[in-house]
């Protein structure tokens, strides 16, 4: 991916079954991923560069190959169902993350997540239907 690239919109790789794994550049610009950018795709792993802040509604759902995220920003949010159906995610991990806010609907059984410790991680709880 250029370095030039600042947000990934719309479902430009959803239900992209040829793609297997994307690398960024190390003076990548990205600062959001946007909602369905790799839905349904066949994505196995991904290291979003320290630039990306914010990763939106379904950027990773439905991804049935997908085994692992790492996230090298220092903040991060990821939206409400951001992975959800990607039933082999095992890790999510946020080496050099300060604080990260994440939704607890997002967690599997079989998911680990990963933070340096004496950081922070917020988890939120959106209910999966409102009244």
């Amino acid at each position: 991916m250029p370095s030039s690239v600042t947000k990934l919109e719309g479902p430009i790789f959803s239900s992209c079954k040829q793609l297997k794994t994307v690398e960024f550049q190390p003076n990548s610009k990205l600062d959001r991923i946007a909602n369905s950018v790799f839905n349904s795709s066949s994505i196995e792993g991904i290291t979003v560069p320290p630039s990306v802040d914010y990763v939106c509604f379904q950027s990773f759902g439905q991804c049935e190959e997908l085994v692992s995220i790492e996230f090298l920003g220092d903040h991060l949010y990821l939206e409400y169902h951001c992975v959800t159906g990607s039933k082999k995610l095992s890790v999510i991990s946020f080496p050099f993350a300060n604080r990260v806010y994440i939704h607890t609907n997002e967690c599997n059984e079989n998911m680990r997540i990963f933070i340096q410790p004496n950081k922070s991680i917020e988890a939120y709880f959106k209910p999966q239907h409102y009244e």
